[in-house]
């Protein structure tokens, strides 16, 4: 992935310099301070621990920089979650944002920056076709490891759902991100003067 956006970005022509490394984001291998602008879209809650990935974003920026953290919120694909939990018992809610989404992220971010600003984009996604529901629902976990009367109960919710719905199920978006600005000195290991 990395190599592949690297070479997009260079085809653009837009820039002297490109350079791209898989690095973990706990503990990269860049300077202090040496980066304009840093991006984390939808990855900081697949981190073990959160807090110190974004302790190494305010590591890495410039004190002038901005960093965006992209994630989602409590009520984000709850129609999906909801299915879910009434097939296998598990929460009706997506459980990274717990770790950092929207409401969790911002008292993780305000530890290492100053201005922290959140901007929320919401939407609904209309599918018509059942299938393609079953399809992402049973492609990952709980329901890619579903036995046969699990799927049964989760094909007929489905269903269900769409029949209530006139042939539609409305799915809720809610995602967004954090605009960082003003990394905290103590942050960076630096006693503010």
């Amino acid at each position: 992935m990395v190599a592949e956006a690297v070479a997009r970005v260079e085809a653009t022509n837009k820039f002297d310099q490109i350079q791209g490394k898989a690095a973990d984001l706990q503990s990269l291998p860049m300077g202090t301070k040496t980066t304009d602008r840093v991006i984390a879209i939808h990855m900081l809650y697949h981190l073990p621990e959160p807090a110190r990935g974004v302790a190494e974003l305010a590591r890495l920026v410039k004190p002038e920089g901005l960093v965006i953290a992209a994630t989602n919120g409590t009520s984000h694909l709850r129609q999906l979650w909801s299915l879910l939990a009434r097939v296998f018992g598990t929460e009706p809610i997506d459980s990274t944002v717990k770790a950092f989404g929207a409401e969790t992220g911002f008292p993780i971010l305000r530890q290492h920056f100053i201005d922290v600003r959140w901007i929320q984009y919401q939407d609904v996604l209309r599918v018509t076709n059942p299938d393609h529901i079953m399809d992402y629902l049973v492609s990952c976990p709980p329901g890619e490891d579903a036995d046969q009367d699990q799927l049964r109960l989760l094909s007929r919710a489905v269903d269900q759902t769409f029949d209530e719905g006139g042939g539609v199920m409305e799915i809720t978006k809610d995602v967004g991100l954090f605009q960082c600005r003003i990394p905290r000195q103590e942050s960076l290991g630096v006693k503010p003067s």
